[in-house]
C-alpha cells in the first residue's frame, strides 16, 4: 500500500519537491498515515473519478500522461479493504494531493 502511495506522490511531484509523511494515532483503535505532495494535483473531475472508483483494475486518468496500467491503486485498495481500513483523497490542481490512509491497530 505504502509503496504505491509513495510512488504516486513521487510521479506527481516536481524535481526537488518534498513529500511529507505523517503518522497519527487518533484513538486507540486506529492509526492514520498521511502522504502529502506539492505536485500536479488533480482536477475536480479526476478527484471525483478516483473517489468513485471502488478499486477496479486498469482504471486510470486518461486526461494526463499515462504512467502505468492502473493496477497500483486498485491493488492497494484491495489490501486496505482486507484490513478494514479506508483511504481518502484531497487534491487541488497544481497544488498537490493529500492521501489519508486509516487502518485499525
Amino acid at each position: 500500500i505504502m509503496r504505491n502511495l509513495l510512488t504516486n506522490a513521487i510521479k506527481a511531484s516536481y524535481p526537488g519537491q518534498k513529500i511529507e509523511i505523517y503518522i497519527q494515532s487518533t484513538n486507540i483503535k486506529s492509526v492514520s498515515i498521511l502522504i502529502k505532495d506539492h505536485g500536479t494535483g488533480m482536477s475536480q473531475k479526476q478527484l471525483e473519478a478516483i473517489q468513485q472508483n471502488s478499486g477496479e483494475p486498469f482504471s486510470r486518468d486518461l486526461d494526463s500522461r499515462p504512467t502505468g496500467f492502473g493496477l497500483g491503486l486498485a491493488i492497494a485498495r484491495r489490501f486496505i479493504n482486507l484490513h478494514e481500513g479506508k483511504i481518502e483523497f484531497e487534491s487541488e490542481k497544481d497544488k498537490g494531493t493529500l492521501v489519508t490512509l486509516t487502518l485499525p491497530t
